[in-house]
């Protein structure tokens, strides 16, 4: 019997089983990951005035991200109005939106 193929039938039953066991591992990973996704509703811009508070025209005057002391990312958008469309708010006054992220 050669040597040099039971050797390599050893390295090959390794590659074969190392292969596997990442094979697991990563199916392991995958099933118990939590999942998180978002669900946007279709929504008709009549709608959307009819029942808002507030609609204007507006400029973006500055934008900036800040890290909050649990370190969430919010971003924070201030906004210049030009013209309001719906809702009671003055001309040439601003309004700050915070975004997650």
């Amino acid at each position: 019997m050669n040597k040099n193929k039971g050797k390599g039938e050893m390295v090959v039953n390794s590659r074969i089983n190392m292969r596997n066991i990442c094979l697991y591992l990563i199916l392991y990973v995958s099933l118990f990951q939590t999942a998180t996704a978002t669900t946007i509703l279709q929504v008709d811009t009549n709608h959307l005035v009819n029942n808002a508070e507030s609609v204007f025209e507006g400029e973006v005057v500055s934008a900036r991200s800040e890290i909050n002391t649990n370190g969430n990312i919010y971003t924070y958008v201030d906004l210049l109005i030009l013209d309001v469309l719906v809702g009671d708010l003055d001309l040439g006054s601003s309004i700050i939106f915070r975004f997650t992220g």
